[in-house]
């Protein structure tokens, strides 16, 4: 049975007692799953097709986190995710640089594709809730 078609859904269990309900849904996420996927490879390819980046500086300074925007003027911080390649000369790249904020009203899950852990939460039921990780925790009492 897996693997399997089976009156037009994709079987990926051998449960005898799976409603009708419940396979439909979870052929209609199979599906979603597929576009997601595919999605994915879409702006991976694009990823790799952004020309060469800037060469970068030495940073013997301590403007490197705000110039790749992980911090403001005042030393807020805020997390990103950079990528960097070196060259067959030795130069050092910027190659790429995720945010949270993908847009003014998208703050948040910007860099979520890039760490696994959310993608793991996401699989269960109760997904993450309203939880959200932070550059620092209350320390246990």
């Amino acid at each position: 049975m897996v693997r399997e078609m089976i009156n037009g859904t994709f079987r990926q269990t051998n449960l005898p007692n799976e409603s009708e309900e419940y396979l439909s849904k979870r052929e209609e996420l199979r599906r979603a799953e597929i576009e997601l996927r595919n999605q994915r490879e879409r702006v991976a390819e694009l990823r790799r097709q952004l020309p060469q980046g800037p060469a970068v500086e030495d940073y013997g300074s301590s403007t490197f986190k705000y110039d790749f925007g992980s911090e403001d003027k005042d030393g807020n911080q805020d997390s990103t995710i950079s990528v960097f390649t070196q060259d067959s000369n030795g130069t050092i790249r910027h190659s790429y640089t995720g945010h949270p904020w993908l847009a003014q009203d998208i703050k948040e899950r910007g860099i979520d594709e890039l760490t696994p852990i959310w993608n793991i939460m996401d699989l269960t039921r109760q997904g993450r809730g309203d939880f959200y990780a932070k550059l620092e925790y209350p320390k246990a009492a």
